[in-house]
């Protein structure tokens, strides 16, 4: 299933299971049958769904399309992307669709998980502020 248009969307979505405090990223494109389809990583591995089913029980909160210039072919990245397993820390949604759009638009996409980033900060600060708050 490879794509005839000339671009992939970049989807930021709520996550199933953790509406309020985790974002799922993945990618849209239009296949040769000129449908919508998305291509993201699962805790379970990469999958190829049709638009209308991943959007069940989603929203989208952004959205952000990235030309092509290389080959995008989605079956091609799920067969290579199955054989990394899925990790919070390494391999994420968020570092699954990052790679891909390095890979076929050539934008460098720096941090890889901006959410990963977030929390990273956000452990450091409330443990300086525990440290900070017992030697008073």
């Amino acid at each position: 299933m490879q794509t005839q248009h000339q671009h992939i969307t970049l989807l930021t979505t709520n996550a199933l299971g953790f509406p309020f405090l985790i974002r799922h990223k993945a990618i849209k494109f239009t296949g040769t049958d000129n449908r919508p389809y998305i291509i993201h990583r699962t805790t379970s591995g990469v999958e190829i769904l049709t638009y209308k089913t991943f959007m069940e029980k989603r929203h989208v909160i952004r959205h952000k399309h990235y030309p092509i210039r290389k080959e995008f072919d989605p079956n091609k990245i799920v067969t290579i992307q199955n054989r990394k397993p899925f990790n919070w820390m390494t391999n994420n949604c968020e570092d699954f669709a990052s790679e891909v759009i390095e890979d076929v638009s050539c934008v460098k996409m720096q941090p890889h998980s901006p959410q990963r980033t977030q929390w990273i900060i956000v452990l450091a600060i409330i443990l300086i502020a525990m440290i900070i708050v017992k030697k008073k």
